[in-house]
């Protein structure tokens, strides 16, 4: 990636910090039930992404949709 110009964009669920919809929290239980996984909040994948060096330039969600787009870059330095 080239700082400044470079962009990553990930189609995800992402789950509020606090209180998620019945559906989403569905899916998030199906996932946990059949793979031992989970969904991530939001402020998880925050963290996620600033421990590898990159950027959350900004979470869309659709508002009647359940996935976000992530937009990262790269962090300066």
């Amino acid at each position: 990636m080239k700082a400044g110009t470079s962009k990553i964009l990930i189609n995800e669920l992402v789950l509020p910090d606090q209180g998620a919809n019945w559906v989403t929290t569905s899916l998030d239980m199906g996932v946990m039930t059949c793979l031992a996984a989970r969904e991530r909040t939001e402020r998880e994948f925050r963290e996620l992404f600033e421990s590898v060096g990159l950027v959350v330039q900004g979470i869309w969600k659709h508002p009647q949709g359940f996935d976000s787009v992530i937009e990262l870059t790269l962090a300066e330095g």
